[in-house]
Protein backbone atom coordinates (compact mmCIF):
# COMPACT_ATOMS: atom_id res chain seq x y z
CA UNK A 1 0.00 0.00 0.00
CA UNK A 2 1.32 3.47 -0.84
CA UNK A 3 2.30 5.91 1.87
CA UNK A 4 -0.49 8.21 0.71
CA UNK A 5 -3.07 5.50 1.33
CA UNK A 6 -1.52 4.67 4.71
CA UNK A 7 -1.85 8.31 5.76
CA UNK A 8 -5.23 9.16 4.28
CA UNK A 9 -7.01 5.85 3.86
CA UNK A 10 -9.22 4.30 6.51
CA UNK A 11 -9.22 0.80 7.97
CA UNK A 12 -6.45 -0.41 5.64
CA UNK A 13 -8.29 0.72 2.50
CA UNK A 14 -7.18 3.11 -0.21
CA UNK A 15 -7.74 6.81 0.35
CA UNK A 16 -10.99 8.12 -1.12
CA UNK A 17 -10.84 10.39 -4.15
CA UNK A 18 -11.72 13.35 -1.91
CA UNK A 19 -8.39 12.89 -0.07
CA UNK A 20 -6.41 13.88 -3.18
CA UNK A 21 -6.19 17.55 -2.26
CA UNK A 22 -3.27 19.91 -2.81
CA UNK A 23 -2.52 19.88 0.91
CA UNK A 24 -2.55 16.08 1.20
CA UNK A 25 -0.52 15.53 -1.96
CA UNK A 26 2.14 17.89 -0.61
CA UNK A 27 2.07 16.63 2.98
CA UNK A 28 5.69 16.23 4.20
CA UNK A 29 4.84 13.01 6.04
CA UNK A 30 4.46 11.22 2.70
CA UNK A 31 8.24 11.34 2.24
CA UNK A 32 9.20 10.35 5.78
CA UNK A 33 7.95 6.81 6.43
CA UNK A 34 10.30 4.71 8.53
CA UNK A 35 12.84 2.71 6.55
CA UNK A 36 12.35 4.50 3.23
CA UNK A 37 14.98 7.26 3.24
CA UNK A 38 18.65 6.99 4.13
CA UNK A 39 20.93 9.91 4.97
CA UNK A 40 22.91 11.28 2.02
CA UNK A 41 26.15 9.38 1.45
CA UNK A 42 25.18 6.37 3.58
CA UNK A 43 25.80 3.84 0.80
CA UNK A 44 29.34 4.57 -0.42
CA UNK A 45 29.20 2.05 -3.30
CA UNK A 46 26.02 3.65 -4.63
CA UNK A 47 27.87 5.89 -7.08
CA UNK A 48 27.30 6.39 -10.79
CA UNK A 49 29.89 6.51 -13.59
CA UNK A 50 30.32 10.28 -13.06
CA UNK A 51 31.31 9.73 -9.43
CA UNK A 52 28.04 11.13 -8.06
CA UNK A 53 26.50 9.58 -4.97
CA UNK A 54 22.84 9.16 -4.01
CA UNK A 55 21.39 9.43 -7.49
CA UNK A 56 18.59 6.94 -6.86
CA UNK A 57 15.10 7.26 -5.49
CA UNK A 58 12.28 9.78 -5.50
CA UNK A 59 11.52 9.44 -9.21
CA UNK A 60 12.06 7.23 -12.24
CA UNK A 61 14.81 8.40 -14.55
CA UNK A 62 15.28 7.42 -18.16
CA UNK A 63 18.68 6.04 -19.12
CA UNK A 64 20.49 6.18 -22.44
CA UNK A 65 19.39 2.68 -23.43
CA UNK A 66 17.29 2.19 -26.53
CA UNK A 67 15.02 -0.26 -24.73
CA UNK A 68 13.51 2.34 -22.40
CA UNK A 69 15.11 1.51 -19.06
CA UNK A 70 14.14 3.34 -15.87
CA UNK A 71 16.71 3.62 -13.10
CA UNK A 72 16.52 5.32 -9.74
CA UNK A 73 13.19 4.10 -8.48
CA UNK A 74 10.01 5.93 -7.67
CA UNK A 75 9.43 5.68 -3.94
CA UNK A 76 6.15 3.76 -4.23
CA UNK A 77 7.81 0.68 -5.73
CA UNK A 78 11.28 0.78 -4.19
CA UNK A 79 11.55 -2.99 -3.69
CA UNK A 80 9.62 -4.27 -6.71
CA UNK A 81 12.45 -3.81 -9.23
CA UNK A 82 15.52 -3.84 -6.98
CA UNK A 83 16.69 -1.91 -3.96
CA UNK A 84 18.67 1.32 -4.13
CA UNK A 85 21.35 1.33 -6.82
CA UNK A 86 20.07 -1.99 -8.17
CA UNK A 87 16.68 -0.53 -9.16
CA UNK A 88 15.97 -1.14 -12.84
CA UNK A 89 12.82 -1.66 -14.83
CA UNK A 90 12.21 -2.14 -18.55
CA UNK A 91 8.41 -2.30 -18.27
CA UNK A 92 7.77 0.72 -20.51
CA UNK A 93 8.53 1.75 -24.06
CA UNK A 94 10.97 4.65 -24.58
CA UNK A 95 8.04 7.03 -25.26
CA UNK A 96 6.33 6.37 -21.92
CA UNK A 97 5.90 9.20 -19.39
CA UNK A 98 3.87 9.93 -16.28
CA UNK A 99 4.07 11.83 -12.97
CA UNK A 100 6.82 9.58 -11.59
CA UNK A 101 9.41 10.33 -14.30
CA UNK A 102 11.93 13.12 -14.17
CA UNK A 103 15.59 14.04 -14.26
CA UNK A 104 18.31 15.33 -11.95
CA UNK A 105 20.62 18.29 -12.42
CA UNK A 106 24.02 18.25 -10.78
CA UNK A 107 26.68 20.88 -10.34
CA UNK A 108 30.17 20.99 -8.89
CA UNK A 109 29.87 24.61 -7.69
Amino acid sequence: MSHFNKLFGKDGKAAPQSAYTYENLNDERRNRPAGTCAPAGKFKKCRNSFGLYDMVGNLHEWTATRTGTFRGGYYLDVHQHGDGCDYKTTAHSPKYHDYSTGFRCCSDL
